[in-house]
């Protein structure tokens, strides 16, 4: 019985050594398959994403000119855009901007409204004394030009964020800053200003937004 074993463990030892090639030649082409497939898997996802590398818009194989800033596309298209922070929040942040200071600007012609009409006559409806309605007269009114003059702000960076004008970002970081003690809505937009525009790389990325736009 004992002749028999070594016989027994050498068969048993080469029937393993070919399973193990044969396995490995299988699993070989299989992952060589299927890097094969991924690889095809990955120009198809590039294919049907491509950006423009100035604004971050779609563009289509055929496409020349990009449908969103106009720049001439040459040389081999990126498979995934290479947007950032600024091409990306910049015109919702111009938006937004536009709509606060529309918002102010009406609530500064009601208190200038109220200035003039409520308490300019004052003293003489609730029979208080002259110089209470008179300061209150001039609060409201100072309060009224200012917020009149912070809308007009507001819609002035809007202007220049939306035309990638250089004063514009720190325009616009002076007004969130502003912002941020006026509860909700200009805490709000004043928080996602600072979000948006005042990071280190913010910078560079409007510079570069901005180049985008006179290339």
């Amino acid at each position: 019985m004992t002749g028999l074993n070594p016989p027994l463990e050498l068969f048993s030892l080469k029937e393993e050594v070919a399973f193990c090639r044969a396995a490995f030649s299988y699993f070989g082409t299989s992952v060589g398959n299927l890097r094969i497939f991924d690889q095809q898997g990955l120009a198809r996802e590039a294919e049907a994403n491509m950006f423009c590398d100035a604004c971050g818009a779609q563009l289509q194989i055929s496409q020349r000119h990009c449908s969103g800033c106009g720049k001439m596309v040459t040389g081999s298209i990126e498979g995934y855009p290479t947007r950032n922070r600024i091409q990306e929040h910049v015109r919702l942040l111009a938006i937004l901007w536009f709509a606060l200071s529309a918002f102010e600007a009406l609530g500064g012609v009601v208190l200038l409204v109220l200035a003039n009409t409520l308490f300019l006559h004052f003293s003489e409806v609730t029979q208080a004394p002259a110089p209470t309605g008179g300061f209150l007269h001039l609060l409201f009114t100072v309060l009224g030009v200012f917020v009149l003059a912070k809308s007009v702000a507001g819609f002035f960076t809007a202007w220049g964020l939306l035309n990638r004008e250089p004063w514009a970002r720190m325009m616009a970081l002076v007004l969130g800053f502003l912002a941020l003690i006026h509860p909700p809505l200009g805490t709000a937009l004043g928080v996602y200003t600072l979000w948006v525009l005042l990071p280190s790389d913010s910078e560079v990325e409007y510079a570069r937004y901005q180049n985008a736009a006179a290339a």
